[in-house]
């Protein structure tokens, strides 16, 4: 298993970046800027639940994941409410759709037991693993804007270290089957609705939420040969296996060449050239 290690970067997003950065399609590039969107809310939720109860865990290891984890998602909150800075300056209202998240992320907080909500966190970690292997192999992002391909690199390398993490706590404190199924259609809602709400709002403010090329190409994304749900349905479908373990994905192997490419950097500005490469 890796040593779960927060690395700091600092990447900027320059006033000429492009707006539809990835493979010049609205579709795709709202796709990943409408759940990036998501991001610091849901990870403030992802670190309440394991600091919730951390001081239940006995094991030595497994105390250091932790810590390694809400490291590694703290920072991605940091640069991932930069980006949508970014996003605000291009005009679209990230502010509200925060608040109305940050509600629905209270309520599960004050309503669901410990269980539940590290059922829900342990799902969304493995819908971010498994789209983060596809991100990394280049599936999605062979054509993209430098830095934000950067941004994307990295959080795809470290959720893959630390994809079991909150499993691993859940198992330990004797997590059950049923529930983490439960909590899973409910995540999968939850970050369909909001994800789809928000990459409506983009393609509204850019004057193409009817264009007929735009979903034309939004389809094939999605559905198509090499699509996203195609290259994610199997791996998204052995969660509800009964013996189910993230690492049963071998996916480590993805991360090596971006974590030389940090290590040859004491500042973390070459993680930048090895996301981009």
């Amino acid at each position: 298993m890796p040593v779960i290690t927060p690395r700091p970067v600092n990447i900027d997003f320059p006033g000429d970046t492009p707006r539809f950065w990835c493979a010049n399609s609205p579709f795709i590039s709202h796709f990943f800027d409408a759940f990036s969107t998501t991001l610091p809310v849901g990870e403030d939720l992802f670190i309440f639940s394991l600091r919730q109860v951390r001081q239940q865990i006995t094991d030595p290891r497994l105390q250091k994941d932790i810590s390694g984890f809400i490291g590694q998602e703290a920072f991605h909150s940091r640069e991932h409410t930069k980006y949508n800075q970014l996003l605000k300056r291009w005009g679209y209202d990230i502010d509200s759709m925060d608040r109305s998240l940050a509600r629905s992320t209270r309520i599960i907080r004050s309503r669901l037991n410990t269980f539940q909500v590290l059922a829900v966190t342990l799902s969304c970690e493995h819908l971010t693993s498994i789209l983060s292997a596809a991100i990394l192999r280049g599936d999605f992002m062979s054509d993209a804007d430098p830095q934000l391909k950067a941004l994307w690199h990295w959080h795809s390398v470290e959720e893959i270290e630390h994809k079991a993490v909150a499993w691993d706590v859940y198992q330990a404190l004797g997590g059950t089957y049923r529930t983490r199924v439960i909590w899973m259609n409910f995540a999968m809602a939850l970050i369909g609705v909001r994800v789809t709400a928000r990459l409506l709002h983009m393609l509204r403010r850019d004057g193409l939420l009817f264009s007929g090329a735009v979903w034309r190409e939004g389809l094939r994304f999605l559905f198509g040969k090499g699509g996203l749900f195609r290259v994610l349905k199997q791996d998204f479908l052995d969660f509800y296996r009964r013996d189910f373990h993230p690492w049963q994905h071998d996916t480590l192997h993805l991360t090596e060449t971006w974590k030389a490419g940090y290590s040859a950097s004491s500042s973390g500005s070459a993680s930048q050239e090895a996301a981009a490469s």
